[in-house]
């Protein structure tokens, strides 16, 4: 017997499988769906797969499940037609280009395929929830571990919620048909940061054999911890103060390195898009040893700029970090470096180098600065967290000036361990 509301659920004998059942009238005429399985999960699923298929042919109102749409709603929109209309009205000057990818990416590989066809005014909770907790959970690899994480289904989640929340917007729906439901909950990756509290103090010694470049570059990310976009974004006019002189060196990061999506009217390649993930700028006070070495970047590649090999791209000619020939850093030889330089050092099977991603080096900056004490708020507005739920605390703007303090004492911790 199955739950009140479920039908009727129960083990057959003459078939040796699962059936379930459920029955309702339409038009004075009684109609039933039905569905088999080796399990009674399997036949719920296989009842309320052809109950989809009916009510894709039958575009009439049940008592059970009237449509849900105003009565000028399209009726025979389908949801893959929605999705990509809505897709294709999103303002271009508001959503950054990787994130309009990554939207296209989950309509059209994970969303399409498994309820496109189901009309919009028909997608109902049950739809949802079967494939988020059913279908794209069971999307394996040919190892048979899961393709597609809790991560990945909340973000196919968000997606589809934003898009049925604009739906009802339009007066295309009368309600958003994911209202109420949990959406997946990730389990947060332990990559066991606090076991390698000593790879920032390790990588320093290392780091004083590498080219300059590589130095500054990998330093940035260990004492100040910006994201990867940010540190490949930084310009020499745009981003310091007081490059030249004694003054200390003050870091303002207000923008980042991003790429135009393909066929935009702004062509396709990278640009320097002028704000943070966070859309707040923060300034910091970079800490003497690391200043000292930025400015002899400086000087370094104002000798290179002289060559004839040096042919930058246009707007980004004045990247603090760029190759030999003056192109741009791009983001996945950035992380490509990133890993080899971890594989370089990890010759010591006493101590082996973890292979962490890069940002990592930006959580272990964090995890250090409030080992060493330092208050929350200042931490906060070292990362340029924007979100209270990041930093437990409502965001204020902290003076550059005071994240001198911090910072320096990390670099002092780091260097004074390392001498020792």
């Amino acid at each position: 017997m199955g739950r009140r509301g479920e039908g009727s659920v129960y083990f057959s004998s003459a078939l040796g499988k699962w059936q379930a059942s459920h029955s309702f009238v339409v038009n004075g005429k009684r109609v039933r769906i039905a569905g088999t399985g080796s399990s009674a999960k399997e036949a719920i699923d296989r009842r309320a797969a052809n109950y989809r298929k009916y009510l894709s042919r039958e575009l009439v109102p049940t008592p059970e499940v009237p449509l849900n749409a105003p009565q000028s709603a399209p009726i025979n929109l389908t949801t893959a037609e929605y999705l990509l209309d809505w897709l294709a009205r999103i303002d271009r000057e508001r959503v950054q280009p990787t994130t309009l990818r990554g939207y296209r990416t989950r309509i059209e590989k994970h969303l399409i395929p498994h309820i496109g066809t189901i009309p919009l005014v028909r997608l109902l909770p049950d739809d949802v929830e079967h494939l988020f907790l059913s279908t794209l959970p069971s999307i394996v690899g040919a190892d048979g571990s899961p393709l597609l994480g809790a991560s990945v289904r909340l973000n196919i989640w968000k997606v589809l919620d934003a898009a049925l929340t604009k739906a009802v917007t339009r007066n295309l729906l009368l309600r958003n048909p994911m209202k109420g439901l949990a959406p997946p909950k990730p389990t947060v990756k332990d990559e066991g940061l606090e076991k390698y509290l000593w790879l920032p103090e390790f990588l320093l010694t290392k780091l004083e054999d590498e080219p300059l470049e590589v130095r500054v570059r990998w330093l940035t990310a260990i004492l100040l911890g910006l994201r990867q976009s940010e540190r490949l974004g930084l310009t020499w006019g745009g981003s310091f103060t007081h490059l030249a002189g004694s003054k200390p060196l003050k870091l303002t990061v207000r923008q980042q390195i991003a790429r135009h999506e393909s066929g935009s009217a702004l062509g396709s390649g990278l640009y320097l898009k002028q704000q943070t993930k966070s859309k707040r700028h923060r300034s910091l006070i970079v800490p003497p040893y690391l200043a000292a070495l930025f400015r002899q970047l400086k000087e370094e590649q104002d000798q290179l700029r002289d060559a004839p090999t040096w042919k930058p791209l246009p707007g980004l000619d004045d990247l603090v970090f760029m190759t030999k020939t003056g192109k741009p850093i791009r983001q996945q030889n950035d992380s490509r470096e990133w890993h080899q330089l971890l594989a370089k050092y990890s010759t010591d099977p006493r101590k082996p180098v973890p292979d962490l991603r890069g940002h990592a080096a930006r959580h272990l900056q964090i995890s250090l600065l409030l080992k060493l004490g330092q208050p929350i708020e200042m931490i906060r507005d070292i990362a340029g967290h924007g979100s209270e739920i990041v930093t437990r605390e409502v965001y204020k703007h902290t003076q550059a000036q005071a994240t001198a303090v911090p910072l320096a004492v990390l670099e002092s911790e780091m260097r004074k361990r390392v001498n020792d």
